[in-house]
């Protein structure tokens, strides 16, 4: 039977949408998996209040709130 081949590293992940938390306002920074970032955002998310939870796509170092998560 043929081996597969085996993989060496997987690089970690420098793009994605996640859930984080705003935690200032002016300058906009969020909280996403214990790190603090700034961020910027759509021109649709007007009304931004610390403890927001938000959707963030990350691009490399980059973070843009895409807007409120709310419940269903």
């Amino acid at each position: 039977m043929a081996e597969l081949p085996r993989q060496i590293a997987t690089p970690p992940t420098l793009h994605g949408v996640r859930i984080g938390t705003v935690v200032v306002v002016s300058p906009l920074t969020v909280s996403v998996a214990g790190g603090v970032f700034p961020a910027g955002r759509l021109a649709s998310y007007t009304t931004i209040n610390v403890g927001d939870i938000v959707a963030v796509s990350r691009q490399e170092n980059s973070w843009l709130v895409l807007g409120e998560v709310l419940a269903p």
